[in-house]
């Protein structure tokens, strides 16, 4: 998207803003559009390249191995939770967070494995009782086991950890990623598929 200002200082406060509502990444590059000999006036043509980290909220990310070492051994699947000049990761079976501002995100540019439009519904039958409780950026969370299926497949139950605990109950419907299902075109997953005994968890749930 291009955008044009007539004045540097219109731009300056444009790509400010940016920073302060999502991490970004910009090059500031001058082109000399005319020179007056006679004033030494020089009239410059200043563009600015900005890339903007393409994490969303409620986005399943798997961490490349360098970048979950580097967090303490993170995940290495997260959930987004948060994204303002800092991206908020949560890993939703330790409860275990990180956050990230945009120096440190640019370092490795990591990117979604999976997005909110790829959610799919899930019902819940059975919640045992949490096993830990932690608060994230303003936000509680509870550690629990849950039994569910999708929408589209009644038959087939999961049993799934959650950090849902605090609000999900019995015959609630809830969104997630169905990793057991999806066609996840990820590297980084394929790499953490490969490198688990146990597998990847069959779901992951993200909201209620």
């Amino acid at each position: 998207i291009d955008f044009f200002f007539g004045n540097k200082s219109h731009a300056n406060g444009f790509v400010e803003f940016l920073r302060k509502v999502v991490p970004i990444e910009y090059r500031q590059d001058q082109q000399l559009v005319s020179h007056d000999v006679k004033s030494s006036l020089y009239n410059y043509k200043y563009t600015y390249s900005v890339k903007i980290c393409p994490v969303c909220r409620e986005d399943l990310v798997c961490l490349p191995s360098k970048v979950a070492s580097g967090l303490g051994n993170l995940g290495p699947l997260v959930v987004c939770t948060k994204v303002s000049d800092n991206i908020t990761l949560l890993d939703p079976r330790t409860l275990r967070c990180a956050f990230l501002d945009a120096r440190q995100y640019w370092r490795s540019g990591f990117r979604s494995a999976l997005t909110s439009r790829q959610l799919v519904k899930y019902f819940v039958f059975d919640v045992e009782a949490p096993v830990g409780e932690a608060t994230v950026g303003g936000m509680k969370y509870a550690l629990c086991y849950v039994q569910i299926a999708r929408e589209s497949d009644i038959g087939k139950m999961f049993y799934v950890q959650t950090h849902l605990g605090h609000i999900l109950k019995p015959g609630d419907q809830a969104l997630g990623y169905d990793i057991y299902g999806a066609n996840v075109n990820d590297n980084e997953m394929e790499k953490y598929r490969l490198s688990v005994k146990n597998g990847l968890p069959e779901a992951i749930l993200i909201k209620k």
